[in-house]
């Protein structure tokens, strides 16, 4: 006799689109899945803690990142951003898992 078992394999949950606000102020971030995100609290606004150093980079000075649902993160550009439409919004390695916790981070 043979043993089996199922699983489910989830991948690491990824961005599937950015988008500008109408001000051009701030960029809603969304993932192809509902996420942990981040493990961050609710009161946590660091960007730092999801997106990745290059991203930083181009978003100024004190960005702040709120996440408004588990597959939606809204950056706040900061003082002085270079990020334009187009540019690459990173998320930082090994920071984001699926909700379920059932995936590796991404």
């Amino acid at each position: 006799r043979g043993a089996s078992a199922a699983f489910t394999f989830y991948e690491a949950p990824s961005v599937s689109s950015s988008k500008f606000d109408g001000k051009g102020i701030s960029v809603a971030v969304t993932f192809d899945q509902p996420t942990d995100r981040a493990g961050m609290a609710p009161t946590d606004a660091s960007c730092a803690a999801v997106l990745s150093p290059e991203t930083l980079a181009h978003l100024g000075e004190s960005p702040s990142c709120v996440w408004q649902s588990d597959s939606e993160l809204v950056v706040t550009l900061g003082v002085g951003p270079a990020t334009v439409p187009g540019d690459v919004i990173a998320v930082k390695a090994g920071a984001v898992r699926s909700r379920n916790g059932g995936s590796h981070a991404s």
